[in-house]
């Protein structure tokens, strides 16, 4: 709704979408701030019980639990950082436009960060076939 009252200015900026993802961003960490922490559970069970029977989207939420668990793991900057890479698929110099960071900078939280979404999916991996094949 931001965006949209204030979309005849924001058209014209040169990268409009870099723009609307720093706002998202700032209004994730409102929210958050206010809820103490993501509560992520609660609100997925909003989205089951209104997602049309015929879709099952129970994969899709195993996997979206998944990464919010694994992006929680991450430091605010790295979280940041591969949020914009990896999800909203922004170039590195966006990137360390909208967060107000150098290249540089941009390029290493990625990389730390990519490290780190690796050695927690091996450990759910290694926990998965401990506890043999079944998630608790």
């Amino acid at each position: 709704m931001i965006a949209w009252t204030r979309w005849q200015t924001i058209a014209y900026y040169d990268n409009p979408k870099a723009y609307l993802y720093k706002v998202a961003i700032r209004l994730w960490h409102r929210a958050a701030a206010h809820r103490g922490q993501t509560s992520g559970h609660d609100e997925q069970q909003d989205v089951l019980e209104t997602t049309p029977g015929q879709i099952d989207v129970g994969g899709y939420v195993e996997l979206s639990d998944t990464l919010t668990r694994w992006f929680g793991q991450l430091p605010a900057q790295q979280r940041k950082v591969a949020g914009l890479r990896l999800i909203a698929d922004l170039s590195e110099v966006a990137t360390a436009d909208i967060l107000g960071i150098s290249l540089g900078t941009v390029k290493s939280q990625l990389n730390a960060a990519r490290r780190k979404l690796a050695e927690l999916r091996d450990q759910d991996e290694r926990d998965e076939h401990r506890d043999g094949g079944e998630r608790r």
